[in-house]
């Protein structure tokens, strides 16, 4: 399969295991070019309240779920909204083109 094709359907399968196996709620969407995950219920953000994002967890989960999809590329990973900082949901934005 194409490398866009693979994370998409990873992202999915992932995004899947979340849903069924814990309390989070995670969608995956393409926006700009971008694969969006999205987390309406975060465990890492549960009755925090921060100035900066604090997913790191997740940003690095998906970081290392595309590296071993990928065969070895890496990819800009970046959280972009933070439940803990105020905003309604986390948000991760996964660029789809790697690094190297």
């Amino acid at each position: 399969l194409p490398l866009g094709a693979k994370m998409r359907m990873g992202g999915q399968a992932l995004a899947d295991v979340f849903n069924k196996e814990t309390d989070q709620r995670v969608s995956i969407h393409e926006r700009d070019g971008k694969l969006l995950w999205v987390i309406e219920r975060c465990p890492l953000c549960w009755e925090r309240h921060a100035e900066q994002s604090v997913c790191h967890l997740a940003v690095g989960l998906l970081q290392e779920s595309l590296y071993w999809v990928s065969g070895g590329k890496i990819f800009n990973v970046e959280e972009t909204l933070c439940i803990a900082k105020g905003d309604p949901a986390c948000a991760i934005e996964i660029d789809q083109t790697p690094l190297s």
